[in-house]
């Protein structure tokens, strides 16, 4: 279960930081060849996803650590998360020296506590 807490976690933190300033870009990979295709040419995509996942991963680590549980609801989706990170960074820019992976950590656990 917690695994699984963590795994949901670091999917939507990995949408929402590549959808993050670039949304231009962030066009989801409908299939692994794709994603290696895009990778194979050098395409910014591919670096935006690897480097997505890795702030997701990163993300429910810092949650762990901190001793986060977080109850998303069921029906949220990448860009609700986005906009969700982005209020929070705008209410509490005392925050702002920290990695983008406590950041998404920090709004998570502000706005969606379990209760």
């Amino acid at each position: 279960m917690k695994r699984l807490l963590l795994a949901k976690l670091a999917s939507f933190a990995a949408i929402g930081l590549i959808a993050f300033g670039l949304s231009q870009m962030a066009i989801a990979h409908p299939n692994g060849i794709t994603f290696a295709h895009n990778c194979n040419l050098n395409t910014p995509r591919c670096a935006l996803w690897m480097r997505g996942v890795t702030i997701g991963i990163e993300a429910g680590q810092e949650m762990q650590r901190a001793g986060y549980r977080v109850c998303l609801p069921r029906d949220m989706t990448g860009p609700q998360l986005y906009l969700m990170v982005r209020k929070f960074m705008a209410d509490h820019p005392e925050d702002l020296n920290e990695r983008p992976a406590a950041l998404i950590a920090h709004a998570l656990h502000h706005y969606y506590a379990c209760r």
